[in-house]
């Protein structure tokens, strides 16, 4: 689930999936923009055993950082441009999808106007990469 705003740094989340999204063969990418609570129906109906939410987050750490954190288990501050907090997306989600597990990859803002930085930018390639490659091994269902 890829979310985000087209403000500065937060453009993280669309920024992966423009990509991601045309080269995934067993994971599927879902443009989520600032409303992921709109795409739990289709959750759902992948069945997926692994959901990731990449976001966004402002922990005061470097510029361009990637965390991993469980949603079902933290309670989080993330850099909030949509509706619903993210853990409780999860833990709609977790109701329906018994095993699945949830989590967000946050990325470390920089700015939250303009251009992205260059920080957030690589960032995010990486993470591209990373997920490209996980992608090969990933049969059971994940969606990011």
């Amino acid at each position: 689930m890829c979310i985000g705003s087209d403000f500065g740094d937060d453009v993280a989340g669309l920024l992966l999936y423009k990509l991601i999204h045309k080269r995934l063969v067993n994971i599927k990418a879902m443009l989520c923009e600032t409303t992921p609570e709109r795409f739990l129906t289709e959750v759902k109906e992948s069945k997926p055993n692994l959901v990731l939410m990449v976001d966004a987050v402002d922990r005061n750490l470097k510029p361009g950082t990637l965390i991993i954190e469980d949603l079902l288990e933290h309670h989080f501050k993330p850099l909030i441009t949509h509706n619903l907090p993210l853990a409780l997306i999860a833990q709609v989600l977790a109701s329906d999808l018994k095993g699945c597990v949830f989590k967000l990859i946050g990325v470390q803002v920089s700015k939250t106007y303009g251009r992205p930085s260059k920080h957030v930018v690589q960032a995010i390639r990486n993470l591209a990469k990373n997920i490209l490659e996980f992608d090969k091994y990933a049969k059971g269902g994940a969606a990011v």
